[in-house]
């Protein structure tokens, strides 16, 4: 009896810190395994933490045109290129919708080589729509922690990042290091 209830209880912990669509970590996860995340980097256990924050282009369209069920399956094929793709120490959340973004205990560098692979593979994808093939195509956002720094501040710099991508004609990753002042501000 008692390992039954274990079981329950595993099952029940998995479906709260997993998102049954896409297989990435919740929203509920990532305050936990982030917040760890960042402590450990301002106490200097970690020497850098960077975040990728991706968005599908165009996905309310897409949507729209070919129906939420596909949609799903989208998404779906898009967080199973991102679990290909971080390694055992990244944190992949579902955020909403099709925001989907990866938490690394690594430099901005390491996370733009991630982010481009992601993009990569995301735009090499075939989904076939009634004898057509459809693709689709992603932007990222990227900053690097500050010491000290809350979760919500990292996620709106990558959030601005984001914004600078899809201005800039979508299907590209944005750091903080490709951008000006200048270009935030405008």
């Amino acid at each position: 009896k008692a390992n039954l209830l274990e079981k329950q209880s595993k099952a029940v912990y998995e479906s709260a810190i997993r998102d049954p669509l896409t297989g990435l970590f919740t929203r509920l996860y990532m305050q936990d395994a982030v917040l760890k995340m960042l402590e450990e980097h301002s106490q200097k256990k970690l020497d850098e933490v960077s975040l990728v924050l991706f968005d599908v282009d165009k996905f309310k369209r897409f949507n729209d045109t070919y129906g939420h069920d596909l949609g799903d399956k989208v998404l779906a094929q898009i967080a199973a290129v991102i679990l290909e793709q971080v390694r055992k120490d990244d944190v992949p959340i579902r955020f909403g919708g099709e925001e989907l973004m990866v938490f690394l205990p690594a430099g901005l560098t390491s996370c733009y080589s991630l982010a481009e692979r992601v993009r990569n593979k995301v735009e090499a994808l075939e989904i076939m729509v009634n004898d057509e093939v459809v693709t689709v195509t992603i932007s990222g956002g990227l900053a690097e922690h500050k010491e000290g720094e809350d979760v919500d501040h990292l996620i709106k710099r990558a959030d601005l990042m984001l914004y600078q991508a899809k201005e800039r004609g979508r299907n590209q990753n944005v750091s903080e290091q490709d951008v000006s002042e200048q270009d935030v501000s405008e």
